[in-house]
């Protein structure tokens, strides 16, 4: 008969008994001398920086770090957007994204929401993308605005050589001198 693999507790790992939080645990009679590494009981952490969370025993031990350090969990003042980047979110358009504030999301956050820029030019965009410097897709080139972007305003001379016969669905002032777009 072979032999059964020793049952390893929390206790014998030492990166996860350095981020145990005792105090919390205790109250929940919950320690780590009882619960093996590959329990799925949820038990309270803290990590170096006195970040406080709840996660599994065997998520921590496969590798699982704390939600606030890594950017998944938003903690306000430490790792959300107005704190990281108070520029970007100077740009943030409180009216068209209602109840919503950047100091709710982290720079990595896939959440797509409005933005106005100084100029005024309002558009959507992910958080992460405009974190990452992507900006103004009307102040970039990368979106037409009659008498300020597009093609006729920006270069009269290129727009003058326009195909009319060929281009039927564009016109000059609805492309942007940089666009890529086929003509």
């Amino acid at each position: 008969m072979p032999d059964k693999k020793e049952k390893q507790y929390v206790s014998d790992n030492a990166r996860l008994m350095a981020e145990w939080d005792w105090e919390k645990n205790n109250e929940l009679e919950l320690f780590p001398q009882t619960l093996t590494l590959g329990s799925n009981k949820k038990v309270w952490w803290k990590c170096t920086k006195e970040h406080e969370w709840q996660a599994i025993i065997a998520d921590r031990n496969r590798g699982y770090a704390c939600p606030y350090c890594m950017g998944q969990k938003v903690l306000k003042g430490y790792n959300d957007l107005a704190t990281l980047n108070p520029l970007l979110a100077k740009e943030w358009n409180y009216e068209k994204n209602g109840n919503l504030k950047p100091e709710q999301f982290t720079t990595g956050s896939g959440k797509k929401i409005w933005w106005r820029c100084q100029k005024g030019h309002e558009w959507q965009a992910h958080i992460n993308n405009r974190s990452k410097g992507i900006g103004c897709p009307c102040c970039s080139g990368r979106r037409a605005i009659v008498g300020e972007t597009d093609l006729q305003t920006v270069n009269p001379l290129l727009a003058k050589e326009w195909n009319y016969e060929k281009n039927t669905t564009l016109t000059p002032s609805q492309v942007t001198f940089g666009s890529g777009k086929k003509v």
